[in-house]
């Protein structure tokens, strides 16, 4: 691939642009270094530059106790107040919600299947120029006199 690539660009691999580069080093284990770095930057920036983020002591919205608590929240957690399941109820909500274990409550029962789906709607067709044809004429004609108005 690394020759494929050296071939298309005449030899300079930095010619090779930076977001094929990240999703060519990416692996299935995970990004590549580059990729890392770009997401580490961006969610740098964002974090650093919201003023209402929880560890931003210059706001004031958030006393040193109540930005170690908020430290200690998790996404079950929320999930787990927003909806008044606890872990394990009917919700069967483990604790890690970003994996899903095979072996855990939250298991895969019954893999997805497209005859579960509704059927689509094909889509609506619409004319937006259908009744707009006589002010489209008569845009069009004075546009197009413009250049002689200037002679006059």
């Amino acid at each position: 691939m690394v020759k494929a690539f050296k071939k298309l660009h005449g030899g300079d691999l930095s010619k090779v642009d930076m977001f094929v580069g990240r999703m060519m080093e990416t692996t299935p284990s995970g990004p590549g270094e580059l990729f890392t770095q770009t997401l580490i930057d961006q969610f740098t920036r964002i974090r650093d530059g919201d003023r209402f983020w929880f560890e931003n002591e210059d706001n004031g919205l958030f006393s040193e106790e109540e930005r170690k608590a908020l430290m200690n929240f998790t996404l079950s957690y929320v999930m787990q107040n927003i909806t008044g399941k606890k872990m394990n109820d009917d919700l069967e909500l483990q604790d890690d919600v970003f994996t899903v274990s095979q072996d855990g409550a939250c298991s895969l029962k019954m893999f997805f299947n497209e005859s579960d789906l509704e059927k689509c709607h094909k889509p609506k067709k619409y004319n937006f120029f259908k009744g707009s044809e006589i002010p489209y004429i008569i845009i069009w004609t004075c546009l197009g006199l413009l250049p002689f108005c200037k002679s006059l």
